[in-house]
């Protein structure tokens, strides 16, 4: 996942991508990845993130409304 942002990415964002690279299919890890990009004001990211999750856990409740939030 490439960013075109022009900052430096945050060491919490950088630890998590990594984690989920190594564990793609644990729920708990994506939730808090999405939720640090929400807190990072990543918006965009952080919706694609909620939806990609969706789809592998779509009676996720907490997942819909992080969406919503998003």
């Amino acid at each position: 996942m490439q960013h075109s942002q022009n900052f430096m990415e945050p060491t919490e964002l950088q630890t998590l991508r990594e984690a989920i690279k190594a564990s793609p299919d644990n729920l708990p890890l994506r939730k808090l990845y999405a939720g640090a990009l929400l807190r990072h004001n990543r918006f965009d990211e952080a919706e694609a993130e909620f939806k990609e999750a969706l789809r592998a856990w779509p009676n996720d409740n907490s997942l819909k409304v992080g969406l919503a939030e998003a």
